[in-house]
């Protein structure tokens, strides 16, 4: 169940990030409810912290609702 989770999420992020390289892993002891996500991309590059990780929330916004957290990392 939880590869077809990360599988859609990644996905999504990858649509909405072509070049970048993304890393998505369920920090939840396997139930699904808490992940850690991290996106790379040169899209990134001059765009503050604080943007970058809006614009993967906004991505993310249709899973998220459904978790009780998630850990975002990202870099250029």
């Amino acid at each position: 169940m939880m590869p077809d989770k990360i599988s859609v999420m990644s996905d999504c992020l990858k649509k909405r990030f072509p070049r970048a390289n993304v890393q998505i892993d369920d920090i939840s002891g396997g139930c699904g409810s808490m992940f850690s996500v991290f996106v790379k991309t040169d899209e990134f590059k001059n765009m503050s912290l604080l943007k970058q990780h809006k614009s993967v929330n906004q991505t993310l916004k249709d899973h998220i609702r459904d978790m009780h957290g998630i850990r975002i990392k990202t870099s250029h």
